[in-house]
Order: structure tokens, then sequence, then C-alpha cells
């Protein structure tokens, strides 16, 4: 004989039940899950004092602090308090989609990309929140816009902390351009005196992810050896090699490869726009960010001189150092990066990309190795406008002010100075003192660099002698690599 109900209840399927509300059961994977009721019928305010109702998306971008009693799920199992060990961060304002927004694990998180599979991702479905916990929550990505680095010029060396080891690569592509002297090589030269060990490389086994004749491969070692000479690098107190000499880069680079993640290196910017650029990318393209990470690595680099292009590259190298760390044992320090404050110089005829090697106009680019008339008829056929004044606006007058740069980096001056001694001149005749400041400042190093290249042998046994220096340096390095690893 069935039980009659109580008047405030109601009969079902399965028994009474109080009216205005009805309890389900569903698979739990907390103690506090137990404790959940989802409540339906028509009591709306109930339904959101448990489940409050997430914001818009355009709340969440703007910053809107998501409550703690939110419902998560995972792995498709419902959880009506999703535990974590501290409050829960909001997104900040800017932040752009891809990063995520997590549980505290003793720090405020956010990421870009996966690191080893072991990084923390945390998306949005529905009305509900996805938080997948790494396995190891003490490997994390930095902060985008926290990247330890360091900014510099010339002229601020001085502030720079003594102390630590320098290392940077250039790839072989024959003679350097004026961009790549002023941008980078000038202060190459410069971190000789400030830093106790430094390490320059000129890294021919990146160049060969793209086609690459021997004998202009041979070629061009030998010109960059030259180049990088004439523009100040000193063997005594730099260490200049060729990378595939000392055979540790490879391996390292191996080791660090089976740390890091497919996605990881896929959402790096140099693939997606080198990639774009071929049918097909290669397989050393896709992992080389991998190789320059060993190279700074292998020699425990504690700064390495880059352009912001480059800076997810060491980024990757400091994530690859801490995974190691803390797998095996702390051995790597965590690099940072130099980034010269210096403006970059752009290309003479689009001054809305930097001057490349590679544009195919031939008045783009100014070489370090050029005559004084092409280096003038290359500035007089430069991109300015049709006001004839000399003024400094990078947004209005993006030609007139890349010959401003150029002006001011070659003779040595701020950019202030430049535009004061322009003062009464007309840009066309402003060109004329550009030209002859890039022509003063290049004529020594194009001389040094043909004396240079008429004695091959000299430049081969100089990088023979720099490799010798650098293997000493990598070989227990790696050598304490393989016992941790477990090889030896």
């Amino acid at each position: 004989m069935r039980q009659a109900c109580r008047p405030e209840a109601r009969r079902g399927a399965s028994g009474c039940h109080p009216i205005g509300g009805r309890r389900s059961v569903s698979r739990m994977e907390s103690e506090e899950a137990q404790q959940a009721v989802e409540i339906s019928g028509s009591s709306a305010a109930a339904r959101e004092d448990v489940f409050p109702k997430a914001p818009a998306l355009s709340d969440r971008r703007r910053g809107f602090q998501q409550p703690e009693t939110w419902k998560c799920q995972r792995r498709g199992l419902a959880r009506p308090l999703c535990p974590v060990s501290g409050p829960t961060k909001a997104r900040p304002s800017g932040t752009p989609e891809s990063e995520g927004i997590g549980p505290d694990f003793g720090a405020s998180v956010r990421f870009s990309g996966v690191v080893a599979g072991d990084a923390l991702r945390s998306n949005w479905v529905g009305r509900h929140e996805v938080v997948k916990t790494p396995s190891k929550a003490k490997v994390q990505r930095f902060r985008p816009g926290e990247t330890k680095a360091v900014f510099f010029t010339s002229r601020t060396l001085a502030r720079l902390p003594q102390g630590g080891r320098v290392f940077s690569g250039i790839q072989p592509t024959g003679v350097p351009h004026l961009g790549n002297y002023l941008g980078a090589l000038e202060n190459w030269a410069a971190l000789q005196g400030r830093f106790p060990s430094v390490l320059y490389s000129i890294v021919d086994l990146h160049s060969i992810t793209q086609p690459q004749d021997p004998a202009q491969l041979r070629s061009n070692v030998l010109d960059m050896a030259a180049s990088l000479l004439a523009c100040g690098i000193d063997p005594e107190k730099a260490i200049l090699f060729q990378q595939s000499q000392v055979s540790e880069h490879a391996e390292l680079s191996w080791i660090l490869g089976c740390l890091t993640s497919m996605p990881r290196l896929r959402h790096l910017p140099q693939w997606k726009m080198k990639s774009k650029q071929r049918s097909e990318g290669s397989v050393g393209l896709y992992t080389y960010p991998v190789l320059q990470a060993a190279d700074i690595l292998l020699y425990k680099s504690t700064h390495v001189p880059v352009g912001e292009d480059q800076v997810q590259h060491l980024e990757l190298a400091q994530d690859l150092a801490r995974i190691f760390n803390h797998r095996y044992g702390e051995l790597f320090p965590e690099p940072r990066a130099l980034l010269s404050s210096t403006q970059k110089v752009k290309s003479l005829r689009d001054p809305s990309v930097k001057m490349s090697k590679s544009d195919p106009h031939a008045m783009a680019t100014i070489s370090v190795t050029d005559s004084p008339e092409d280096i003038a008829l290359k500035i007089r056929r430069a991109v300015t406008d049709f006001t004839s004044e000399v003024t400094y606006d990078p947004e209005a007058r993006p030609g007139v002010s890349n010959l401003v740069l150029i002006h001011a980096a070659a003779a040595g001056v701020g950019v202030p100075e430049a535009v004061a001694q322009a003062r009464g001149l007309s840009t066309a005749a402003y060109k004329g003192l550009v030209s002859e400041a890039v022509v003063q400042r290049l004529a020594p190093i194009r001389e040094e660099i043909r004396r240079l290249r008429e004695d091959p042998p000299h430049l081969q046994a100089l990088l023979a002698r720099g490799g010798d220096r650098a293997r000493e340096m990598a070989a227990p390095v790696l050598a304490e690599v393989r016992r941790r690893v477990g090889f030896s």
C-alpha cells in the first residue's frame, strides 16, 4: 500500500518530493559536490543564489570579478563548487582572449600557449568555466608584458649589472646592412667591455632551415666573420665561433625539444609568419626556436641581446630552463633579454617596414660595404613627403623621420640635435647631410671588411680558435645534462 504524501509535497515516480524543487543526483568528484542541489521550478532567485549568472563576454573582457560559486565542469562531470587554493583572478582590462584566467596557485597566472603540456589553461564553455590544473603547478609561463628584460643603449651601458654571461647569434646572410649595424652589432661591440664573458656565434645551423648552396654558405660565413670583426668584435674580449663547429648545440637541442610541446612552438609568431611564406615549412624551421634555446642555455648565459621580434623565443628559453630545473634539478639560469632602446632603421623605399636584405627593391637597403656613391644615390631616392621642412614625427612623416633616425645614429647625436642641424634645410638638402654622416661612419668598416676578406685562412683559423674555446665551456655543461637525464 502506497504511503500518502504530505500536503506540502507531491508524488513523483521515485517517491514524494517537496513542491517547488526536485533533487537530482549526478556523478560527483568531491565531497562538497554531494551536497549540491540543482534547483528547478519557479524559484529563479534560488537558482541564482546557488549558481550566479555568468557575465557577458564583454564584461569578462573588462575585468569582471567572477564569483567563486560558479559551477565548474571537468571532463564532462558536474562539480557545483570548484575548489581553488586561492581567490580566482579576473581577466585584466585589455588582456587578449588567448590568455586565460585560473585559480591562484600561489601567484596570479596568465598564459599564452602550452609549455610541455603543463601550462595552466582556463577556457569558457557556455556559462561555466572549465579549469585544467597542471600536474606541476610550479611550471608556469611568464606573464605577458613581464618578460625578464633590460632596455639599454650604447650611452646607458654603465647602468647594466656587472657580471654574468652574454650570448647572441647572427645568421650568415653575407654582409650586414646599416640596420644590422646600428641596431645590433654596434651594441654587441659595446657589451664586450661591460660583461666578463661574452660569446657571439655565427649560427649556420639555423641558416639551413632554408635551402642553401654549400659554396655560398661557406662564403657567407666568412663574410659575416669579417663584418663582425670590422664592426668592433674583438676576439680577445669575446668568443667568436661558428655554431656548427660545436656539436653540443644540436644534442642539447634534442633534449630540450623533448621538454616542450608542438602547440607551444606552433604559437610562436616567427613560425606563423615564415610558414605562410612557403607552401610547406620544414621541421627545422618549426623547431629552430628550441635550437635557439639550446644555444643560450648551453653556456649558462644570463643576458641575451635580441630584437623585440625575438622576445617570445627567449621566453621559450626561459621556460625550458625552468622546466629542466624543475624536473632534473637546478642547472640553468633563466636568461634576461637585453633590448636595445634604439629605434629600428626602416626601409628607404617603404618606411612602414624595417630595413631588410630580403627587400626586393635594390634602393631600399644600405649595405655596410656600399660605396659612397651608392649610399648617396639610395638616400637621395629615399621616400619622404611633400613638406620641405625637416621634422621628426614617425606617425605623420615616417619617411623623413627614418632619415632623421639614420642621421642621429650615424652621427652619434640625439634626435633633437639631428633635427636642429637640419634647421633651414629642405628635405632634399637634408638628404645630402644624412649621406655624408653615413659615408663617414661606414668608410672604416668597409675598408676593414675588404682587408679581412683578402685572407680567408686567417678568418677560418680565428673561427676555429673560437670554436675550441666555446667547446671547452659547452662540454662540461652537456656532460652534466646527460648525467641528469640518465644517458651516463
